[in-house]
C-alpha cells in the first residue's frame, strides 16, 4: 500500500516541462479587430447578412443609414488590418475571450453587407475591396491561435467570399488588377496550418501542466473516486450498470496513477508529429498514431476536420483568385486560354493547387470555342468527378466544388 501510495504521489508531482510562447507586437492588429467587433456590438444595427428578411428587400436608405451607422468599425477594422498581427497568446481557460470570436463573425457579416451596398449602388470595385477586407480579416486571424481560432478565421472567409464572384464580373480590367494585387497580397498573410497545430499542442500542454500544478486540481486528480463521480455526472446513462462502473472506475484509477510529466510530452510529441504531418497536402485521414495516455483519448481534436475546413476556405480563395485571372486574359486577349499555364506569368505566378487536390493543379477545361470554361476543384471526397457540382457545405455530397 506504501509503494501504491509513493507511485500516486510520484506521478503527480507537478510537471517540470517548458513550453515556447510567442510574443506579440506592440500595437497589434487583434486589437483593433477586438474593438471592431465591440463597436459593431454596440451599434446593433444589424445588415442583411445578419437578418432573416429578403436581401432584395432592402432599400438604398435602409442600406445608407446601415452603413453609415458602422463606419467608425470599420475605419477601425481597416486600420487592424494595416498593422502587425500576432494573435494574444492565449494558454489558460481563463485568457480564452470567445465573446470576441462571435464579434469577429458579425463584423465579417457586417463589412458583406457593406459590400452588397455598393454592389447595389453599383460601385463594384468598392463592393470588391468590402469582400476583400472580410477575407483578409478571416486569412489574417489564426497566425499565432490554435485550431479554434483557425475555424473562426475559415467562418470569416467563408461569409465574405459567398458573393464576392457576383461582384467579379463587373469589374473593367484596371479594377481587376487591382483585385488581383489584392489576392496576391492577402494570400502570402495566410499562416501555415501546421503552425496552428502546434501551437493548438502548446495551449492543451500548457493548460493541462497548469491544472496539474494546481494544489487542489491535483488532489482531485489523485482521488479516482472524484473522477468518477464526475464521470458520472456528465454521463448520459441515468443508471450505469455494474460493468459501467467497473469501466469507469478503472479509467479513473489510470488517470489517478498516470505520470502527468509524461503525459505532457506525450502531448507535445503528438502535435509536433501532427504538425509535420500537416505541411503536406490535405489526407482525410491521419497516419499519426494517437498516444495511449488518459487525456489524448478524452480530449483529442480532430485535426484532419479542421484542416478540411481550412482546405474549404483555401479552395475557396483559389478559385476566385484564378477566376479574375481568366477574366483579366479574356478582356485583352478576346477568349479565355486553352490551359492555365497560358495565365502565368502575366496574370498568376504559378499554376493554382487544389488544396483538396494532394498536390495536384485545378481541373479547368475550355468550352464554346473559347468563350466559356469550366473550372473546379475535386472537393471534399478528393475524387475527380468531372466538374459535377458538389456541396461547399456538406461532406456527404459528392460532387466537385466550383463557383457559382
Amino acid at each position: 500500500m506504501a509503494a501504491l501510495t509513493a507511485l500516486l504521489y510520484y506521478n503527480n508531482r507537478p510537471p517540470q516541462i517548458n513550453i515556447p510562447r510567442h510574443g506579440v507586437p506592440k500595437s497589434n492588429g487583434w486589437d483593433d479587430f477586438v474593438r471592431a467587433g465591440e463597436m459593431v456590438n454596440s451599434i446593433n444595427h444589424l445588415g442583411p447578412y445578419s437578418q432573416t428578411r429578403p436581401m432584395n428587400s432592402w432599400t438604398i436608405p435602409e442600406y445608407e443609414s446601415f452603413v453609415r451607422d458602422n463606419t467608425p468599425a470599420f475605419k477601425i477594422l481597416r486600420c487592424g488590418l494595416n498593422k502587425p498581427y500576432m494573435h494574444p497568446c492565449w494558454r489558460s481557460f481563463s485568457d480564452r475571450d470567445f465573446p470576441s470570436y462571435a464579434r469577429i463573425r458579425e463584423m465579417a457579416r457586417t463589412l458583406s453587407g457593406e459590400a452588397l451596398y455598393y454592389k447595389t449602388i453599383n460601385k463594384p470595385i468598392k463592393a470588391a475591396d468590402s469582400f476583400l477586407d472580410g477575407v483578409e480579416l478571416g486569412v489574417t486571424l489564426p497566425r499565432g491561435g490554435g485550431l479554434i481560432t483557425d475555424l473562426v478565421g475559415v467562418a470569416v472567409e467563408m461569409i465574405c467570399t459567398k458573393d464576392f464572384p457576383g461582384v467579379i464580373d463587373k469589374l473593367d480590367s484596371e479594377e481587376l488588377n487591382h483585385v488581383a494585387s489584392r489576392l496576391v497580397r492577402i494570400q502570402k498573410k495566410r499562416w501555415p496550418y501546421s503552425e496552428v497545430v502546434l501551437e493548438d499542442g502548446r495551449m492543451s500542454t500548457e493548460e493541462w501542466k497548469e491544472i496539474f500544478t494546481k494544489s487542489s486540481d491535483r488532489k482531485q486528480i489523485m482521488n479516482p473516486g472524484y473522477w468518477q463521480q464526475d464521470t458520472f455526472c456528465l454521463s448520459s446513462k441515468s443508471n450505469p450498470s455494474l460493468a459501467d462502473r467497473a469501466g469507469f472506475v478503472c479509467t479513473n484509477a489510470r488517470f489517478a496513477f498516470a505520470n502527468k510529466t509524461a503525459i505532457l510530452i506525450a502531448i507535445q510529441d503528438y502535435h509536433e508529429a501532427a504538425a509535420r504531418e500537416q505541411q503536406h497536402p490535405y489526407k482525410k485521414t491521419s497516419r499519426v498514431c494517437v498516444p495511449n495516455t488518459p487525456i489524448l483519448e478524452i480530449c483529442n481534436s480532430n485535426l484532419t476536420t479542421a484542416r478540411c475546413a481550412r482546405s474549404k476556405a483555401e479552395t475557396k480563395l483559389t478559385l476566385i483568385q484564378t477566376y479574375v485571372a481568366l477574366r483579366r486574359y479574356k478582356l485583352n486577349y478576346g477568349c479565355y486560354p486553352t490551359r492555365l499555364s497560358q495565365l502565368m506569368p502575366g496574370y498568376l505566378k504559378k499554376i493554382p493547387i487544389d488544396p483538396f487536390g494532394l498536390g495536384k493543379p485545378l481541373h479547368y477545361k475550355l468550352l464554346k470555342g473559347g468563350q466559356g470554361y469550366l473550372l473546379y476543384s475535386v472537393g471534399f471526397d478528393q475524387k475527380d468527378n468531372g466538374g459535377s457540382s458538389g456541396d461547399w457545405y456538406r461532406q456527404d455530397v459528392k460532387g466537385d466544388l466550383l463557383l457559382k
